[in-house]
């Protein structure tokens, strides 16, 4: 996609690109493509771990945050605070997500920030961990709706049993 390119071109000028490359209006890099999808990566996992750093015991789930926001207890400024999360962590993991997808990365070699990690996965198709659903025969596969359900089945129904 399009808005891949221009983050690519922001981590060569910013991370890789010698200030030589720059001044020379040089925008290539010597470095592969599996540094500049690794610092990609880190940009999302870093703005992740922001939003509810691990560090110091808070890590939460966009679930628990949906949850907490429904308390009637909750005043509105942190109603409000928690549901902005929810959509920014969201939008997060479907970039991390269209990013793994595009380079075809394994899970294996980056592991997930502990927003996914707690949720247990995402969606198969776009990634996102709110809301979740499971396959509702073999309960294995999540996904965040009824449309993503039906547009992954051509590739979970062989592998789906009960």
């Amino acid at each position: 996609p399009e808005s891949i390119k221009y983050m690519i071109q922001f981590i060569i000028l910013s991370k890789v690109a010698s200030e030589e490359e720059i001044q020379m209006g040089r925008l290539r890099s010597t470095s592969d493509r599996g540094d500049i999808v690794r610092y990609l990566l880190e940009i999302v996992d870093y703005n992740l771990e922001l939003l509810a750093p691990a560090a110091v015991g808070v890590a939460t789930t966009s679930a628990e945050d949906v949850k907490r926001a429904q308390l009637p207890h909750v005043p509105q400024w942190e109603n409000t605070a928690l549901l902005a999360r929810v959509i920014y962590r969201e939008n997060l993991i479907m970039w991390r997500h269209a990013i793994m997808k595009y380079y075809k990365c394994q899970d294996s070699a980056y592991s997930p920030p502990p927003c996914i990690a707690l949720s247990g996965g995402g969606c198969a198709i776009c990634g996102r961990t709110y809301p979740s659903l499971k396959c509702s025969r073999c309960k294995q596969i999540k996904y965040c709706s009824r449309g993503h359900q039906s547009l992954d089945w051509k590739n979970h129904r062989s592998d789906c049993k009960k």
